[in-house]
């Protein structure tokens, strides 16, 4: 069975709505800071999805994800402050 994350209906709608919500920042700088977040969210969540592929010969080692989830986690409280506010 295949894993992917970002298939998922939540990933999608949140990666949308953090989207949209950082295309409307109108300073320049602060606009860069999120697209920097937003890149990263993208990448934690193809990190993750990696550590589950099965070219791994079907070993997954929750510890090893144990960063990433906790830096996708960090990622997503910053963005949801960004569309709070």
């Amino acid at each position: 069975m295949s894993y992917k994350l970002k298939n998922r209906e939540k990933i999608k709608e949140d990666y949308e709505k953090y989207k949209t919500a950082v295309s409307k920042l109108k300073n320049n700088h602060v606009k860069r800071q999120y697209e920097v977040l937003l890149k990263d969210f993208s990448n934690q969540i193809d990190i993750i999805e990696q550590s589950h592929s099965t070219f791994s010969n079907g070993f997954i080692d929750p510890k090893a994800n144990r960063e990433n989830v906790i830096r996708l986690i960090q990622i997503r409280s910053e963005l949801n402050k960004l569309i709070d506010d």
